[in-house]
């Protein structure tokens, strides 16, 4: 009787561990195609309230995805990705900041997370 309570235990954490797999990678996805649109946005809009929006939601999606890395599994990948992640936060803020983003490499973070995306989507296609 123990030994099935053990197993029905286990496969129920094993089932949720592979659900919470899914979400995680969902939620990642998402953060990612969400700054690549907002700074897509950022570089289309003109200081406003749309503008302010993109910026915020740039940012927002930048610290949840440093704040998702595993450094640990991760390793080298998960460093160049936070670094990554740091250049482009500091491209959003300045152009935050000087409402130029011709003048930034925002367009160079755009590519950068466009990349990003295909390979996240080929990993769990």
């Amino acid at each position: 009787m123990n030994v099935q309570i053990a197993k029905n235990a286990y496969s129920k954490i094993k089932k949720e561990t592979r659900s919470n797999e899914r979400v995680n990678h969902s939620n990642v996805g998402l953060a990612l195609k969400k700054l690549q649109s907002s700074m897509s946005n950022m570089q289309h809009l003109e200081e406003g309230e749309m503008f302010e929006k993109s910026w915020k939601n740039a940012l927002y999606s930048i610290y949840f995805l440093q704040k998702s890395l595993d450094f640990d599994k991760g390793g080298e990948i998960a460093t160049n990705l936070f670094r990554l992640y740091e250049f482009c936060k500091i491209n959003v803020q300045e152009v935050a900041i000087s409402v130029q983003p011709e003048k930034s490499n925002l367009h160079k973070c755009i590519e950068f997370i466009e990349q990003i995306i295909i390979s996240w989507d080929k990993v769990y296609e």
